[in-house]
């Protein structure tokens, strides 16, 4: 059949009317000066030499209208290993375009500028490079690294990478949320290697819940070492290594793909993927090792008393069977969807000494328990001795109170907020949470937990 004329027209015009700077898919990994990258549907990214990983814009998990730019793995679905502009996605018709003395700069559909390298650029740019690491460098006329992404890392470490003292690497808020979390592996000044919680508005860094130990001043710690086989250790002073790969749980690099990422709940786990894997195979990530074993109870440790612990504030953290952290509220408190390891709120408006009746306590509000609970922060006084009954009536008759831990013969009275909560067998310790008899969920919100009675 023969096409008509104006279509056949239409089609060729179309063609040599493209902008000439966009960038194509199979580029061998090089972004020249002067081409620019568009964020749409057609997800056309740099590719690697390898082909193993692309930089460009990756849509936000679910959400088709939000762009990430970012670094990924191209054969495995959705593996995001890096991404620019404090992790904020932009919207469709957003921008990157790279230039010899701004390097990248990242606009808004209107021609706002979002994020650059500019600040960070050690000499002039010649062009851009994906190379078969995960690293996109901006190479200098000299062939070195003008800037480079392995620099600045952001939830996660390849083989290859180094993080030098005082280099970080920060959590996602959330599984979806790119934007920085609650925690950071930080390499410090004195060859320390911490895991911490930390404010998220200042930055401010709570007690470490995790040292490697290798701040002592005759040997310290140098730098962190992802090496190309897979193996992670401290490089000492003295050329010593501190592993932090056990034995006997390293993979081939020829066979597999591998990474280490500080999840959004704070665990810092190593990952791989067997490289011969198809990309719809439904294939996943299996786990090498993660630290700590139990960051419910290493954070209520080590961690201090200033923060909320593994998960928001009233909230409860318990070690699931796949061996991670599950924040759970307990019952009559809710938390927002959207941030599961966030702060719980009550269902209910909490007792107010302003407004508080002896007389009327006990029949507005009721005790639940909780088996093998604890907050152990936040206490303001003790009974002992003291019976459970005695414990839960002196909580219901006390307007401060909102929860009392009731273990042996002792009684620990609580006021909210609620930090470092944990759910263990190990504890041996009833908590009596006091809520209203009238308690109910608002809509939009998660229902209450009872999985915590036992």
């Amino acid at each position: 059949m023969a096409w008509p004329l104006s279509f056949v027209l239409i089609f060729y015009l179309t063609i040599i009317l493209l902008p000439s700077s966009l960038v194509s898919s199979q580029n061998g990994g090089k972004f020249s000066i002067g081409q620019t990258l568009l964020a749409n549907s057609k997800n056309i990214s740099i590719l690697s030499p390898s082909g193993d990983f692309a930089f460009g814009f990756h849509h936000v998990p679910n959400n088709t209208n939000l762009f990430l730019l970012s670094i990924w793995y191209a054969k495995i679905p959705d593996t995001i290993v890096w991404y620019a502009n404090d992790g904020n996605p932009v919207a469709q018709g957003s921008k990157l375009t790279i230039t010899a003395n701004e390097g990248l700069v990242l606009s808004d559909p209107h021609g706002t500028q979002l994020w650059n390298t500019t600040k960070d650029l050690t000499g002039a740019v010649s062009y851009g490079f994906m190379n078969d690491t995960g690293n996109f460098a901006l190479v200098n006329s000299n062939n070195g690294a003008a800037w480079q992404t392995f620099d600045h890392p952001t939830d996660t470490l390849l083989p290859t990478q180094v993080l030098q003292l005082q280099g970080e690497v920060d959590s996602r808020m959330s599984e979806a949320n790119f934007t920085k979390g609650r925690f950071a592996l930080r390499l410090l000044s004195d060859g320390n290697l911490v895991l911490n919680t930390r404010d998220i508005a200042t930055g401010f860094a709570y007690g470490a819940y995790y040292e490697s130990g290798t701040n002592d001043a005759a040997n310290p710690g140098e730098e962190l070492v992802y090496s190309e086989s897979g193996d992670m250790y401290i490089l000492r002073n003295n050329g010593s290594r501190f592993d932090l790969i056990q034995p006997g749980k390293l993979r081939s690099s020829k066979d597999y793909y591998q990474r280490a990422t500080l999840n959004f709940d704070g665990v810092l786990t190593w990952y791989y993927y067997p490289r011969t894997s198809k990309v719809d195979s439904g294939a996943g990530w299996s786990e090498i090792q993660h630290f700590p074993d139990n960051i419910c109870m290493s954070i209520a440790t080590y961690g201090g008393d200033l923060d909320s612990g593994a998960c928001g504030y009233n909230s409860i953290c318990s070690i699931g069977d796949d061996q991670k952290p599950v924040c759970q509220c307990p019952p009559y408190y809710s938390v927002d969807p959207n941030d599961i390891i966030g702060s719980c709120e009550p269902d209910f408006k909490p007792d107010a000494c302003g407004q508080f009746e002896e007389d009327g306590a006990k029949s507005e509000y009721m005790m639940t328990p909780l088996l093998n609970t604890d907050w152990p922060f936040a206490d303001y006084a003790r009974l002992d001795p003291s019976s459970e009954e005695e414990c839960k009536n002196s909580c219901l008759n006390d307007c401060s109170c909102s929860v009392v831990i009731f273990g042996g013969s002792s009684c620990w009275k609580k006021k909210l907020p609620l930090s470092n909560g944990r759910q263990d067998d190990t504890l041996g310790k009833t908590a009596w949470l006091k809520v209203t008899n009238n308690s109910f969920t608002p809509p939009g919100k998660v229902p209450p937990v009872s999985v915590f009675h036992g």
